[in-house]
C-alpha cells in the first residue's frame, strides 16, 4: 500500500516482506534536498489497493515532519517517529484491511478443541494432532484467537456449563463432570473467579428472572 502527495513531496510505503508476520512501513520525505527516510514496525494484518486522499488532509503532519527534518536535533528521531505512526495510521483507516486465512492446521486445531473441550485435553496432543510443535500452536492460537489454548478451553467449558445450569434443572455436579470440569468443587472456583458468584447463584438468578 502507497500513498503519494507530490505536491508535498511525501511519500509512505506499507508493505509485507517474505515470510514475514508484520508489514513494514518506511517514510521518505523531500523538500528540494536529499531525502530523509524513517523506517519502523507498524504492525498491519494486511492492506488493500492504493488510496487516494483529499489535498489537505495530512497538511498538519507534513508542516510537523518538514519542520523536524529541517531541524535535526536531538530529539528529531523521537518526533518523526511519533509522525510517522501517526500517518501511518491515519492512512491505514481509509484502507480495506483484510484478516489472512488462518492455516488449515490451526483451523484443524481449533475444531478439535471444540469437538473435545469436555474431556482431558493437553497442548501437546492437540499440536500432535495439528503437526506442529506445541510452541508453535501456543504462538499462532494466541495471535488468532487472543488467548491461549488453556483458556480458550476453560471458556468454552464455562460456556457449556452455564447454559445448563440457566435452562435445566440437572445436578450442578453432573452438569461440571459433562462441561469437563474436574468436580463440582473445581466448577465452582472457576465460576467464582470469572462471574464472582458460585454456580448455584447463577441457576437461582436466572429462577428469578424468568
Amino acid at each position: 500500500m502507497t500513498t503519494t502527495n507530490c505536491a508535498l513531496c511525501w511519500k509512505v510505503s506499507i508493505r509485507k516482506a517474505p515470510r514475514a508476520t508484520r508489514w513494514h512501513y518506511a517514510l521518505e520525505v523531500s523538500s528540494g534536498v536529499a531525502p530523509a527516510e524513517r523506517s519502523g514496525r507498524f504492525c498491519l494484518d494486511s492492506a488493500g489497493q492504493a488510496a487516494y486522499f483529499v489535498p489537505g488532509t495530512f497538511e498538519d503532519l507534513h508542516r510537523g515532519l518538514r519542520s523536524e527534518v529541517h531541524r535535526s536535533d536531538r530529539t528529531s528521531s523521537v518526533a518523526i517517529e511519533g509522525l510517522v505512526y501517526l500517518l501511518a495510521a491515519r492512512t491505514a483507516r481509509h484502507c480495506t484491511l483484510t484478516k489472512p486465512r488462518m492455516p488449515d492446521w490451526l483451523s484443524n486445531a481449533a475444531r478439535l478443541i471444540h469437538s473435545d473441550y469436555s474431556h482431558s485435553i493437553r497442548l501437546s496432543q492437540i499440536a500432535a494432532a495439528a503437526g506442529v510443535h506445541p510452541v508453535t500452536l501456543a504462538v499462532a492460537f494466541r495471535r488468532e484467537f487472543g488467548k491461549s489454548v488453556g483458556g480458550h478451553v476453560t471458556d468454552l467449558r464455562i460456556t457449556h456449563a452455564k447454559q445448563e445450569l440457566e435452562n435445566t434443572q440437572r445436578p450442578i455436579a453432573e452438569i461440571a463432570l459433562e462441561a469437563g470440569f474436574y468436580d463440582e468443587s473445581h466448577m465452582g472456583r472457576v465460576f467464582r473467579a470469572r462471574f464472582g458468584i458460585s454456580p448455584g447463584a447463577i441457576r437461582r438468578q436466572s429462577i428469578q428472572r424468568s
